[in-house]
Order: structure tokens, then C-alpha cells, then sequence
């Protein structure tokens, strides 16, 4: 191995050693928490746009569901009339109504699911980040500010060093679901 080689290897070994030191983990998940809130706040915002979207196809498949109705009673008096254009002209425009009503049922029926799958994934995703905030209170109690000198080598024992690794897989694949979120978000007309 050359001198140039190893010389590199431990800058480099110096430079992560440094940024090591410097980087504050309670901050690191502080700010985990704080992008996972926002994630919580953008999914409880597309299941309200959701359950809006379900809510207004009712109303339109309701009101729509009337009018099949009205329509029908009115093709019996047209007929029972022997006014047979005019029943035509009733019959053209049930059919187009029967139409959006099956439609409308259709995407009804999508939205629903979506809405679950929704709720769902939000409830997942309340009670990791809930797990998460007591792991983060648990390691870094009340009172121990970032650079107070009271988180010390010693204090780490308390916390086994695997749960803060756990932490910070949980945030990694919370952040992959995010962007695979937005990638299907994309996609998605």
C-alpha cells in the first residue's frame, strides 16, 4: 500500500471522524420527528381530500338516483298519454343518467378503498411515529439540550445502542415510503 493510499485513508477517517463529532444526534431526531409530522400532516390532508371526494360522488349519486326516479314516473304518465316522443326523449335521457350513475358508482367505490388504504397507512404511520417519540424521550430526557454538556458517553448506556439504529432504520424507510408516495403521486393523473 502506498504512502498517498494510506495517507488519504485517514484524512478520510479524520474528516468522518470530525463530522461524527460535530453532528448532534438528538437533533438529527429531532428533525426525523419533524419531517415525520409533516408526513402525518400531508396523509391526514389527502384522506380529507379523499373522504371530500367521496362525500360530493354521494350527493351527486343521490341526487342523480332522484331524478332516475322523477324520470321513470314521468315515462309512465308519457306512456300511459301514448305520447311516445316524449317517451322516447325520457327513455334517451335515463339511459344517459343510468350512464353516470354506474360511473359514479365505479369511482365511488375506488375512492373508497383509496380512503381505507388512507386511513390505514395514517394509522401505521401514527403509531411508528408515536413508538419513535417514546424511543427519542426515553433517550434524551427533559432538560438535556443539545450541547449542555449532560449527554455524555455514560448516559448512552442506558439506551442500548441498537434501538437508536433501530430509530434511524424506521426514519430511512419512513423517508422511502415518502418518496415512493410522491413517485406514485407523479404518476397518477
Amino acid at each position: 500500500m502506498g504512502l498517498m493510499t494510506r495517507l488519504v485513508r485517514i484524512w478520510k477517517a479524520d474528516v468522518h471522524g470530525v463530522m461524527d463529532q460535530l453532528e448532534d444526534r438528538q437533533l438529527v431526531v429531532k428533525q426525523c420527528l419533524r419531517e415525520m409530522e409533516e408526513d402525518l400532516l400531508r396523509l391526514e390532508a389527502r384522506l380529507e381530500q379523499c373522504d371530500r371526494q367521496l362525500r360530493g360522488a354521494g350527493k351527486r349519486l343521490e341526487e342523480w338516483r332522484d331524478e332516475f326516479q322523477r324520470l321513470g314516473g314521468d315515462l309512465e304518465i308519457a306512456l300511459e298519454g301514448g305520447k311516445e316522443e316524449i317517451a322516447r326523449m325520457i327513455v334517451r335521457k335515463r339511459l344517459g343518467l343510468r350512464a353516470h350513475i354506474d360511473e359514479t358508482e365505479r369511482r365511488a367505490a375506488a375512492l373508497d378503498e383509496e380512503c381505507g388504504r388512507l386511513r390505514e397507512k395514517l394509522a401505521e404511520r401514527r403509531r411508528i411515529h408515536e413508538r419513535l417519540q417514546g424511543r427519542a424521550a426515553a433517550s434524551f430526557p427533559r432538560g438535556q439540550e443539545s450541547g449542555s454538556g449532560l449527554w455524555e458517553e455514560g448516559s448512552r448506556l442506558a439506551v442500548p445502542e441498537p434501538e437508536a439504529e433501530e430509530i434511524e432504520l424506521e426514519l430511512l424507510k419512513e423517508k422511502a415510503r415518502l418518496r415512493q408516495a410522491a413517485t406514485e403521486k407523479e404518476v397518477r393523473p
